[in-house]
């Protein structure tokens, strides 16, 4: 046998300066859930990407002819691909990767032609204090479209995607389970309407006068600080109201899913979602979920 393994067949040995954001999937009958059913159904989904500013169809752009063939079929597609179970300090999950491409131009003799760039998206499918979430792996700028695929693929499976939103509240149990030294939070909801956001940066503050009268006047949607709790030298971190999670360090996925099931979602209460597809209403998934409570 090789010693060199690959990332395809260990995905959670891979490296890298993760971000990603954690959702809520309300299922159709959480009781019959089975992870190796949704592996089966997910593997080689595809959506139809409907892209109203797409590059394409635009009369003034050259096509290259490695673009023309099958440009209304496979390239229009959003794909997932090597869906697989993973094992994470005992708890579940499944892996995968969703490809699409990307859309762009480069100008070349006054000429604009179309490039076609393949994104790579990860996600992990976990259960987690009697609940099931959605990692999906990807930079902000990326997250919506990606979303928008994973949205439209599960609920043709009956299951809903849920944004969740973090308290305050929840930020200060998360800090006290994985906060060593605080670099920068971000305050807002201040009684006075003139102030809109503050940024507190510094190191260490957490335990500062200055810092605790913030605490009172405002509430806590972002923190950034440096952490003892994973593999190897400290590592800093960031964590958004939106429960997008940023490490600065490359650290395996095994460790960044490590945080996020360890210290991130067991301090979540779940008691507010928004749905993806509906914005702007709420759903109470408190009394219909077992363990919405630490």
């Amino acid at each position: 046998m090789s010693e060199t393994i690959s990332q395809l067949e260990t995905p959670l040995l891979f490296e890298d300066n993760f971000t990603g954001r954690v959702f809520h999937l309300s299922l159709p009958d959480p009781e019959t859930f089975r992870f190796e059913g949704l592996a089966e159904n997910l593997r080689n989904r595809t959506h139809s990407i409907d892209d109203d500013d797409s590059l394409e169809d635009r009369d003034d752009i050259h096509i290259p002819e490695i673009f023309q063939s099958g440009l209304e079929e496979d390239t229009r597609l959003a794909r997932i691909k090597d869906v697989e179970e993973i094992n994470v300090d005992g708890i579940q999950a499944l892996f995968g990767r969703l490809f699409h491409n990307k859309s762009d131009t480069v100008k070349y003799k006054r000429k604009k032609i179309l490039v076609l760039d393949e994104q790579e998206t990860k996600f992990v499918i976990f259960r987690q204090v009697g609940s099931v979430f959605l990692l999906i792996i990807s930079s902000r700028e990326n997250m919506r479209k990606v979303l928008g695929f994973m949205d439209n693929m599960l609920e043709n499976l009956g299951i809903i995607i849920d944004e969740i939103s973090i308290s305050h509240e929840e930020f200060e149990e998360i800090g006290d389970d994985l906060i060593d030294t605080h670099l920068m939070t971000s305050v807002e909801d201040y009684k006075d309407a003139s102030i809109h956001k503050k940024h507190i940066m510094g190191r260490g503050f957490g335990s500062s006068k200055e810092y605790e009268r913030e605490m009172r006047r405002g509430s806590v949607h972002g923190q950034r600080f440096g952490t003892s709790k994973l593999e190897g030298p400290d590592k800093t971190v960031q964590i958004s109201d939106d429960c997008l999670v940023r490490s600065y360090n490359k650290i395996t996925l095994s460790s960044y899913l490590y945080m996020i099931t360890s210290y991130i979602v067991p301090n979540l209460r779940l008691t507010r979602q928004t749905s993806v597809i509906e914005f702007g209403s709420e759903t109470d998934t408190s009394s219909s979920e077992e363990g919405s409570e630490k």
